[in-house]
């Protein structure tokens, strides 16, 4: 991503990258305006969204409810705040950089490795694991997309995407 001319405001915050993105939102990475200066990772509806009241409430109780959740793979919510141009955001800590699977298949190419299947077990086995922790804590996710599946470069699964996939099955929003 590159500087964005239209990124929203969001309270403390300076944005610096806007992600790709499904049009239905928007992701920027951020730093904290504080003296930590943190990164972070802002997900917000699309500013096309955020005005209509129904998809705006549901995505503030889906926020709500990961918020509750504490699940090692899962990220955890930093904050949820308000902001005048797209209404609800969440906040994810950026602690670590990260890859999405397709994106760790090119960096285990390049390093000239084989991505072997004891790799790719493990990873959704992890995943699976993750998921099955989150729906015991009333977490579900209603799709698993590739790109939910986040590896941290030492290995670590993370799984993100349960806000989207709950908007998706209630609006039945493409992917």
């Amino acid at each position: 991503g590159t500087m964005h001319q239209r990124a929203g405001h969001f309270p403390g915050y300076t944005i610096r990258e806007t992600w790709d993105s499904p049009c239905h939102y928007e992701w920027y990475l951020a730093t904290e305006d504080s003296a930590s200066k943190s990164w972070c990772i802002i997900q917000a509806l699309s500013r096309e969204l955020c005005h209509t009241v129904e998809l705006r409430l549901y995505y503030q109780d889906a926020c709500r409810a990961e918020a509750h959740v504490r699940v090692d793979g899962v990220l955890p919510i930093q904050e949820i705040g308000q902001s005048r141009t797209h209404g609800v955001y969440v906040v994810y800590p950026y602690r670590f950089p990260y890859l999405r699977v397709g994106e760790v298949a090119a960096e285990v190419a390049r390093a000239h490795r084989k991505m072997t299947p004891c790799f790719c077990a493990s990873v959704l086995l992890d995943a699976v694991r993750i998921l099955d922790e989150a729906s015991r804590q009333g977490l579900c996710h209603f799709g698993v997309l590739p790109h939910h599946i986040l590896i941290s470069r030492d290995g670590d699964v993370y799984v993100t995407g349960f806000i989207e996939s709950a908007m998706r099955r209630r609006f039945h929003f493409d992917t």
